[in-house]
């Protein structure tokens, strides 16, 4: 008896940290409303407590953002907010060629590409807390000619965005499939000079214990009670 409850209690962690399915993204435009449902309950990051230069070792409280690759821009972007410093990401404070804050909506911030390929999300919580689902905020992607725009998740999950308006917003809602402690997303042009910014930068965590696993803690607490009833009448 002994090893059947071990056996279910094996099982049940099994099923409770295991992931079955493929990520899912979904891209729509970007509303208050929309970002507040989608991020309800979860961590949030707005860049509102950083400023300049950014350094990719600093650490974030949903993980660390860093530049996609070694490209450099040239663009009147990151000449205009960073003076021509245009290898490295930058807390953009003030609207410039349709980029710029958007959560909150009081706020003046969002971190920038800053004319570079884009952006790599390293994401995880501090405290290493599970997380099934990203969201974040992009601002004035893909609003050049040629640009292709991309979001990439580890698992090789993938959008494209291309031919937009300047100033576009989109909400970004990534599904991850199952809880997890870390995860990474990848923005990314396939050109220099088209920058764009993102904000609101999101962990959340929806996912209950599954229906399953609570029918193998109910098991778990049947079969303590029949090995009770067995010693009671043996």
């Amino acid at each position: 008896m002994k090893k059947s409850i071990f056996a279910a209690g094996i099982a049940l962690a099994t099923m409770i940290g295991a992931s079955a399915n493929a990520a899912t993204i979904k891209m729509s435009t970007f509303s208050m409303d929309a970002f507040n449902t989608a991020t309800a309950g979860g961590t949030i990051e707005n860049f509102e407590g950083y400023a300049g230069s950014w350094d990719p070792n600093t650490v974030t409280n949903v993980g660390t953002f860093s530049s996609y690759d070694a490209s450099t821009g040239s663009g009147s972007v990151c000449n205009a907010q960073s003076g021509g410093n245009c290898q490295s990401l930058y807390v953009n404070d003030t609207v410039l060629s349709g980029q710029g804050n958007l959560v909150p909506l009081d706020g003046t911030k969002a971190l920038s590409s800053n004319d570079t390929n884009g952006i790599f999300w390293d994401v995880f919580n501090n405290g290493g807390s599970t997380f099934d689902k990203v969201v974040f905020a992009v601002r004035d992607a893909a609003d050049i000619n040629g640009t292709i725009f991309t979001i990439k998740t580890n698992d090789g999950t993938s959008v494209e965005l291309t031919g937009r308006a300047n100033n576009n917003q989109q909400l970004v809602v990534i599904d991850l499939g199952g809880s997890f402690t870390d995860a990474t997303v990848s923005m990314f042009n396939n050109q220099v000079n088209d920058g764009f910014t993102i904000d609101g930068a999101s962990t959340v965590s929806t996912v209950p214990v599954p229906a399953a696993g609570l029918l193998f803690i109910s098991g778990l607490g049947m079969l303590g009670a029949l090995r009770k009833r067995k010693q009671k009448t043996a």
